[in-house]
């Protein structure tokens, strides 16, 4: 395994839409899940910070209407590729995509924020 991997007792911050890897179409959303200072979700404290920059296998989205909940089985269901949590259809701030296959991305760069 090249990439990031499915650890569902890994230390985490929210799993919103069930067991999946998280990615945010705005680096904007991601920054704030480093430990870079200051960070919302992460409350960073580190003068420098590391985001990783992936290419998807993004396909054919399942969009749920809500949050909350696994939405794995619907998406797999509906034979959709990933799930895209659009911020104007759940009321998130953000919109997230949520992939349940580690086959499912590949990073292209690492990024430091210092």
């Amino acid at each position: 395994l090249n990439g990031l991997e499915l650890h569902p007792n890994a230390h985490i911050t929210g799993k919103m839409f069930g067991d999946g890897i998280y990615f945010a179409p705005s680096p904007a959303k991601s920054f704030n899940y480093t430990s870079y200072h200051g960070t919302y979700w992460a409350h960073g404290t580190s003068s420098t910070g590391i985001m990783g920059i992936y290419a998807t296998a993004y396909g054919d989205p399942y969009e749920p209407t809500s949050y909350g909940g696994n939405c794995e089985p619907a998406m797999k269901a509906s034979g959709k590729d990933c799930v895209h949590a659009l911020a104007s259809k759940t009321g998130l701030r953000n919109d997230e995509v949520v992939f349940f296959s580690e086959n499912a991305m590949c990073i292209n760069y690492l990024v430091e924020f210092a």
